[in-house]
C-alpha cells in the first residue's frame, strides 16, 4: 500500500523548495556582490564593501568579514540559525574553506573544529583548504 500526499502536504513541500531556491538566489547575489565589491541589500542579507574589505550582515548582525587582498575570512557564529549557517557556508565554500555542519544541535567545521567562537581563515591556517581567490 502506498501513501499519498495530501494537497496541503504538497503545498508545504513546494513552499520548502521555493524557500530553498530563493535562498540560493540570494546567496548567489551575495557572492557576486562580494567578488564585485558592490554594496547590496537583499532583504535580511546585506553586503558592505570598502576597498578590499567586505562585511556581510544577516538581520543587521555581522556574520563575516572578508579581506579580498589576502583571502582572510572571519566568520562570526554567535547567532546560530539555519540561515546564518547557509550564508556562511556559501561564503566558505566559495573560497574553498571548510564548511559548517550541525550534529545534535552542535555546529562544527568540516575540519573538526567546533564553532564555539569566531574564526579567521587564511593562508596562516593549517586547517584550511584554500586554493585561491577569484576576483
Amino acid at each position: 500500500m502506498t501513501s499519498r500526499l495530501s494537497p496541503a502536504d504538497i503545498d508545504k513541500v513546494s513552499a520548502g523548495i521555493e524557500r530553498k531556491n530563493a535562498m540560493r538566489v540570494i546567496e548567489k547575489k551575495m557572492l557576486t556582490a562580494i567578488h564585485d565589491g558592490k554594496n547590496i541589500n537583499l532583504g535580511n542579507t546585506r553586503v558592505v564593501s570598502a576597498g578590499d574589505y567586505r562585511r556581510v550582515y544577516l538581520f543587521n548582525n555581522l556574520i563575516s568579514e572578508i579581506d579580498m587582498s589576502n583571502g582572510y575570512i572571519t566568520v562570526y557564529t554567535m547567532r546560530k540559525s539555519a540561515t546564518t549557517k547557509s550564508r556562511l557556508n556559501s561564503i566558505l565554500r566559495n573560497f574553498t574553506y571548510p564548511s559548517i555542519s550541525q550534529t545534535n544541535w552542535v555546529w562544527s567545521y568540516a575540519d573538526g573544529i567546533p564553532c564555539g567562537t569566531d574564526r579567521t581563515f587564511g593562508v596562516h591556517d593549517l586547517n584550511c583548504y584554500r586554493v585561491g581567490i577569484t576576483k
